[in-house]
């Protein structure tokens, strides 16, 4: 990749991480790859040691999968181990900043691409990192959330026509690095400084990524090489599919945008903003008239119950019967005292029990006897 490629890369990053609203989350698994360095022959203290590599980082999963950072890793580091000047560098006009930190052979580093993307790489080493030496092997997180890949450098050792060992990336890196200086049967002339130079190659095609077991609540995409929601849901967390058109609530509930209901396996218009017209829910779709049951009145669809009927004067709902009745079989009945219709329509009270305030029971200081089929006083024995 070139330094075109890769700040195009990280220009494009920046604005896509920016506008975009949702927080992709999703599971990925670990992975390691080969990592080889040279020791610098650089000046070197008591407290510090320079170290250069040949860089290589491709993104396995995620939002930008199949991304690939390459390019020549320099790194001071200071005597407990941090490290606080470091940087890759391409044939981009800067450099990107690297910070990090080493202990024995571990290594964990940060390279910053933007103001809001880096790459968080973690690794291990067979030597100490302070001796700039020997294989590293490591995985990384980024650019993005969601971004997974691994990282490593390749050393094949050769000599230069002045006879000066080299290292140089293996032919799936894009990168090279030569040791040059004066002395020792190098060319040129200096205190020895490695000087690094930037080389591209074609970046290696895809290839079949293995299917994933995705769970209950989602399915695997081979060509997205990601575990996704059946028949589009919205994916608003590890466990959590939403119908199509929803709002992720965090990552444990969902609901559909206010003038939308749900409609099946989605979120769709609820018909109210054209008057006479209805939601029907079975092609979740807006039609002409009123639902069955209601009536069209200037505009509005209107369902009365079958105590009610409607005034087309004023498009309301109003009781059949007076207050304390109901329309019971074509007649306003008392429901309030009838013990044939008491509290609704057809409720009989049991013989020699009366209505009283739409329940059936005895008056007070009495209760029912179902043997005598009437209310004695309540002390006595029935």
């Amino acid at each position: 990749m070139d330094s075109g490629q890769f700040d195009q890369i990280s220009r494009r990053l920046a604005t896509r991480s920016n506008r975009r609203d949702a927080v992709r989350t999703g599971g990925v698994m670990a992975a390691v790859a080969g990592a080889f360095g040279f020791r610098s022959v650089a000046a070197q203290t008591e407290d510090t040691t320079d170290c250069t590599w040949v860089f290589k980082a491709t993104v396995l999963d995620g939002p930008n999968k199949d991304a690939t950072y390459d390019g020549i890793l320099k790194t001071t580091v200071q005597k407990d181990g941090g490290i606080d000047k470091g940087s890759l560098e391409t044939e981009s006009a800067e450099p990107y900043t690297v910070t990090g930190d080493s202990h024995g052979r571990a290594l964990s580093f940060r390279i910053k691409i933007t103001t809001d993307l880096a790459l968080a790489c973690v690794g291990i080493g067979e030597r100490n990192i302070k001796s700039c030496q020997g294989q590293i092997d490591g995985t990384f997180a980024g650019p993005e959330f969601g971004d997974f890949g691994v990282w490593r450098i390749e050393r094949k050792t050769g000599t230069s026509g002045s006879g000066t060992p080299t290292a140089v990336a293996s032919t799936s890196a894009n990168a090279t690095a030569t040791k040059t200086g004066g002395g020792g049967g190098n060319t040129g002339g200096g205190g020895g400084n490695p000087s690094p130079t930037a080389t591209t190659k074609p970046q290696p095609t895809k290839t079949q990524c293995p299917p994933q077991d995705c769970g209950l609540v989602k399915t695997w995409d081979a060509d997205q090489c990601k575990c996704v929601c059946y028949q589009g849901g919205v994916d608003c967390g590890p466990d959590l599919c939403c119908p199509t058109g929803s709002i992720c609530q965090g990552t444990t509930s969902c609901s559909c945008p206010s003038g939308t209901v749900l409609c099946g396996n989605a979120c769709v218009d609820d018909c109210s903003g054209t008057p006479g017209t209805y939601l029907d829910y079975n092609s979740c779709t807006c039609k002409q008239g009123c639902p069955s049951g209601e009536v069209l009145c200037n505009g509005a669809c209107v369902a009365c119950t079958a105590q009610q009927q409607l005034d087309t004067n004023s498009c309301l709902c109003v009781d059949l019967c007076p207050s304390g009745q109901k329309f019971c079989n074509g007649v306003c009945k008392d429901v309030v005292n009838d013990k044939n219709n008491c509290g609704s329509c057809g409720n009989v009270c049991p013989t020699g029990q009366p209505c009283i305030a739409g329940t059936c029971e005895c008056p007070a200081t009495m209760k029912y006897c179902a043997g005598q089929q009437k209310c004695i006083d309540e002390n006595l024995t029935c």
